[in-house]
C-alpha cells in the first residue's frame, strides 16, 4: 500500500487556511474533582516513596544475603499489590482523567450496573438489533451509547 498512497502536507493544499490560535482558559475544579486529584496525587506520593526506599535498602545490603532478598520480594508484591488496588499503574493517565471528569473513574458504576443499563439499552429501539456482550463492552471501557 505504501507505494500508493498519496501523502500531501496542510500547506500545499490548503494555502488560504488561516493561522492556528490558541488560546489557555484556566478552571478551577469543582470539590469532588480536586479531591479525586489529590487522592490519586498522595498514593502515587506514596507508591514513589516506598519503592524508593525498597531500591535503597537493596543497595545498601549485601547481595548474597538469602532473607535479605526474600524480605525486598515481599516488598515488591506488596507494592505491586497497591499500584494494583489503584486500579492503574500510569500515574499520570489517572491524574489526567481526574482533571477532565471525575466519572472517567469507575467508582459508581460497577459490573452489576452496568449490566443493567445495557439491558435497558436493548429496549430502546435503536439499539435492539445490539449484540447485548457489545453493548456492556462499550459501556465498560466508557463507551456509552448516546440514547441510553
Amino acid at each position: 500500500m505504501t507505494p500508493f498512497v498519496l501523502r500531501r502536507r496542510k500547506a500545499q493544499v490548503l494555502k488560504d487556511l488561516p493561522d492556528k490560535t490558541e488560546s489557555k482558559v484556566p478552571c478551577k475544579m469543582d470539590t469532588a474533582q480536586e479531591a479525586l486529584y489529590n487522592g490519586i496525587l498522595e498514593r502515587s506520593r506514596e507508591l514513589v516513596a516506598a519503592q524508593t526506599e525498597e531500591e535503597l535498602e537493596q543497595a545498601a545490603l549485601a547481595e548474597d544475603d538469602e532473607d535479605v532478598k526474600q524480605k525486598t520480594k515481599a516488598k515488591a508484591k506488596k507494592n505491586q499489590a497497591k499500584v494494583k488496588e489503584s486500579g492503574s499503574s500510569n500515574i499520570l493517565m489517572d491524574l489526567r482523567k481526574a482533571a477532565i471528569h471525575p466519572l472517567l473513574f469507575r467508582r459508581i458504576y460497577n459490573d452489576k450496573i452496568i449490566k443493567l443499563m445495557a439491558r435497558e439499552c436493548m429496549k430502546e429501539e435503536e439499539f435492539m438489533t445490539s449484540d447485548y456482550d457489545l453493548v456492556v463492552e462499550d459501556m465498560e471501557v466508557g463507551l456509552i451509547p448516546s440514547g441510553c
